[in-house]
C-alpha cells in the first residue's frame, strides 16, 4: 500500500510538471513556425478556420522558397521578447515581439485552456 501511494504522488508530480505554461506553448509555437515544423505548430492551436488557414499560408511560404533560402531562414535563429496579459485561469494574452530586422513584429496571441492544456486560439501580428 506505500508503495503504491508513493506510485501515485510520483505519477501526479510528473503529470504537473508535464503541462506547458501559456508562454511555453507561445515558444514552443514560434519555435515550430520558424523551423517550418507545422505539424507541431498544429497541435498547439485551437482548430478553427483561422488558425487553419495561418498555417495554410505559413506551407506556401515555405514551399515558396528554395532549399538554401529555408536553410538560411532556419538558421537565422529569432529572438523573441514575450509578455503575458489579460491572464485569468481560462484564457490568456501573450504578447511576442521580434526586433530583428528592419521593424519591430508583435505578435499577439490568445490561449485558451482545453483540459488541462494551453493552446492556442487566435493570432494575429502586426
Amino acid at each position: 500500500m506505500k508503495y503504491l501511494f508513493l506510485f501515485c504522488i510520483t505519477l501526479l508530480t510528473i503529470s504537473c510538471d508535464a503541462q506547458k505554461s501559456s508562454k511555453d506553448v507561445v515558444k514552443d509555437f514560434l519555435s515550430a513556425i520558424d523551423n517550418f515544423d507545422l505539424i507541431k505548430a498544429n497541435k498547439l492551436l485551437i482548430p478553427n478556420d483561422d488558425n487553419l488557414k495561418a498555417l495554410q499560408n505559413i506551407k506556401k511560404f515555405s514551399d515558396g522558397m528554395t532549399p538554401s533560402q529555408k536553410a538560411k531562414y532556419i538558421n537565422n535563429k529569432k529572438r523573441y521578447n514575450y509578455r503575458e496579459d489579460k491572464t485569468s485561469t481560462a484564457a490568456t494574452t501573450i504578447i511576442a515581439t521580434n526586433t530583428q530586422g528592419e521593424m519591430t513584429v508583435a505578435t499577439v496571441f490568445h490561449l485558451k485552456k482545453v483540459g488541462n492544456q494551453w493552446l492556442i486560439d487566435s493570432f494575429i501580428s502586426d
